[in-house]
């Protein structure tokens, strides 16, 4: 098997792409057979086509380009960001539960209230970890970013308003 370097493998499918669009030009503007011009375009689509392929299968950009993904530096923040989504969401899903009539208006509020509190809870978790990147371990860093690295607790719900998930009684 003979190894052609890089460069030539491009220029060669650069140039294959090349006459495919010179000739699909040619046969466009040249052409008066409709039929004929019809069918070498679509043979001369292929030529132009197929480099694209070939160079997407065995060129990847991605990783020459990219290379390694970048480290978070705002970890902390991201995980008290996704936290207040997953309240807004079962705030959410609560309310629509109610509208369904799988839940007792009168315990939802209870549950939205406790939501309330937790989504301001949040809030001031996240304006503590705004602007504050993830330390390198460096010397007397090391518990820190051991805390920081731990994952958050789990919610767990009120006992008062535990039954809240069945469906209210009709």
């Amino acid at each position: 098997m003979v190894r052609v370097p890089h460069r030539l493998r491009v220029l060669g499918i650069a140039a294959i792409m090349l006459v495919g669009v010179v000739g699909e030009a040619l046969i466009l503007f040249l052409g008066t057979d409709p039929v004929f011009r019809l069918r070498v375009g679509m043979l001369l689509l292929a030529l132009i086509a197929w480099p694209l392929f070939y160079a997407a299968r065995h060129f990847p950009a991605g990783d020459a380009v990219l290379g390694e993904p970048p480290r978070r530096r705002f970890s902390r923040l991201r995980r008290w960001t996704r936290e207040l989504l997953r309240e807004i969401s079962r705030l959410n899903w609560t309310v629509v539960d109610v509208d369904r009539g799988f839940r007792n208006r009168e315990a939802a509020k209870v549950e939205i209230n406790a939501i309330e509190t937790r989504l301001y809870e949040i809030i001031e978790e996240i304006k503590d970890a705004a602007g504050h990147p993830d330390l390198e371990p460096e010397e007397g860093h090391e518990q820190e970013i051991a805390l920081r690295r731990e994952p958050l607790p789990r919610w767990t719900p009120d006992p008062r308003i535990a039954g809240l998930a069945e469906p209210a009684a009709q």
